[in-house]
């Protein structure tokens, strides 16, 4: 049920990301930005696990907590002025 779960994840929102980045890039700069998603993708993935991990086994399970609800609203605000924005101040 777990590996269900984990493929489920994905299979629902790298669409919607590889079609945000379809939206706001040119069309002679797709590819770039497909490859811009998944690289920003893993490395933040990398780096997500490494610090997560460190705030965990140092501060316990609650602050863990507290850091990735703080880095998921950070997302949100700069996802949300991006989109203000438009795809002309993008730069890929």
């Amino acid at each position: 049920m777990g590996f269900l779960l984990l493929g489920l994840f994905p299979a629902l929102t790298d669409g919607v990301a590889r079609a945000l980045a379809a939206e706001l890039s040119p069309e002679d700069h797709r590819a770039g930005a497909y490859g811009l998603v998944n690289a920003t993708a893993g490395f933040g993935l990398m780096f997500a696990g490494i610090a997560g991990g460190y705030i965990w086994e140092h501060f316990g399970a609650n602050y863990a907590l507290f850091a990735g609800g703080v880095v998921v609203v950070l997302g949100i605000a700069v996802l949300s002025t991006i989109i203000a924005n438009g795809r002309e101040n993008l730069v890929v």
